[in-house]
């Protein structure tokens, strides 16, 4: 939450930031996120930061399009995923590049 985040005393090394896709409200809320984590930072120590897209399973009702999710994710420079926690698809994708990514230490993927 942005609560947690103002009064962490430490750099976490991933930050996922996921919305809903059935939400706006939740999908507009994810740049004040970002931006709250950027202000807050305390370290410079390298974060990889990814945008997931949750509730991929309920396409029927999505509200945030694929093309909204990935200009927002290449506006805020975040990896984006799709997942459904619910019934676990995609959800071992993010893991994967977020390890493959932290093994490479690659400078545009971190903060």
């Amino acid at each position: 939450t942005v609560a947690s985040m103002r009064k962490s005393s430490h750099c976490p090394q991933i930050v996922i930031f996921m919305y809903d896709i059935t939400s706006s409200e939740s999908f507009h809320s994810v740049a004040t996120w970002v931006n709250t984590f950027h202000l807050n930072r305390k370290s410079s120590t390298p974060t990889y930061v990814a945008l997931v897209a949750n509730k991929c399973d309920m396409e029927h009702q999505r509200v945030v399009t694929l093309e909204r999710h990935g200009k927002l994710a290449q506006s805020l420079q975040l990896h984006g995923f799709p997942v459904s926690a619910r019934t676990g698809d995609n959800v071992s994708v993010p893991d994967l590049l977020i390890s493959f990514h932290f093994s490479m230490l690659s400078d545009e993927t971190f903060y």
